[in-house]
């Protein structure tokens, strides 16, 4: 099966959005038939005018679907935006539907469009979804590592989102300060509070806690980490903002605790103008320069042409 994915993933955009245009056309019209079968009573069904209708919304439903762009869109990575435009998609043709059986009153009443918009929504929006995860599992079957995200903000939205396309880590829940999010859900996964983290370490084998709490200041981020220290966890972090922003970085880079996040105070930038002072131009002799504090002031002396 594994095979068989990958020859259909490395087919040409061309070839690929044919083979969806074929798929759409079989679903509109099962759509339409079972739309139109299961509304209007036996004796009164023409099958003419059902094929007739079936065959002209199957080709503009294909138009409208292409217009919207849904045969622009990778399976792989369907979003949010891809699946406001397959509801977009299936109520045109379903308008489209409703005209052709107003021009064909013998044939069906319009009790027929809500049921084919329901049928259209399962079984076109629904089976690209069910793909997307088949072609995800059957790709990277590699066992993801169940992760918990610190901090349900933009930052832990945003790395969620990054996450669910990632072969190594699968977010479980998310964990916020704030009571007011718990018991909810976002982008599918609970929010709750850290009180709650060792049933969750016990129920998906959680190894790792992710903080994405970008925007807090060291103080908070050193009382967050003293609470998580009692948990049988790692705990890592995503880049800085400013480093997303600019392009340094990127939110699904996962990364280590760094110093800073342990001080408990924000770090004080040094004066590059009280620095040069002393050491530019001039000749310096460090003591103990093997140490690791010796080492160091070494390489920041250089820095500043002594």
């Amino acid at each position: 099966m594994e095979n068989i994915i990958k020859y259909l993933l490395s087919l040409s955009r061309t070839t690929k959005q044919l083979i969806a245009i074929s798929i759409d056309s079989v679903t509109i019209y099962l759509s339409t038939f079972l739309s139109i079968i299961l509304v209007v009573p036996h004796n009164s069904l023409n099958f003419d005018s059902i094929f007739f209708i079936a065959t002209f919304n199957c080709i503009f439903s294909i138009l409208v679907f292409w217009w919207v762009g849904l045969y622009k869109a990778i399976l792989r990575f369907i979003g949010n935006k891809t699946s406001s435009s397959i509801i977009l998609g299936i109520s045109l043709s379903s308008t489209l539907f409703a005209v052709l059986i107003i021009n064909n009153q013998n044939v069906t009443s319009l009790k027929s469009v809500p049921v084919y918009w329901c049928f259209c929504l399962v079984l076109y929006g629904f089976s690209r979804i069910y793909a997307k995860s088949f072609i995800f599992k059957s790709l990277y079957h590699i066992p993801q590592q169940s992760v918990v995200i610190y901090g349900a903000g933009s930052s832990g939205m945003q790395l969620c989102s990054a996450l669910s396309h990632s072969s190594e880590y699968k977010p479980v829940a998310f964990i916020d300060d704030s009571t007011s999010l718990h018991k909810t859900f976002i982008q599918g996964l609970p929010v709750t509070s850290l009180k709650n983290l060792n049933e969750l370490i016990a129920s998906h084998n959680v190894q790792t806690v992710l903080l994405a709490i970008a925007g807090t200041s060291f103080s908070t981020r050193k009382s967050i980490l003293d609470r998580l220290e009692s948990f049988p966890v790692q705990v890592r972090t995503i880049p800085a903002m400013a480093d997303i922003v600019s392009g340094k970085a990127a939110i699904k880079e996962i990364k280590d605790i760094e110093i800073e996040d342990i001080l408990g105070r924000d770090p004080v930038s040094p004066d590059k103008a009280l620095l040069t002072r002393c050491i530019e131009n001039k000749t310096v002799m460090v003591t103990g320069a093997g140490g690791s504090i010796g080492s160091e002031l070494c390489r920041q002396i250089v820095e500043q042409n002594p």
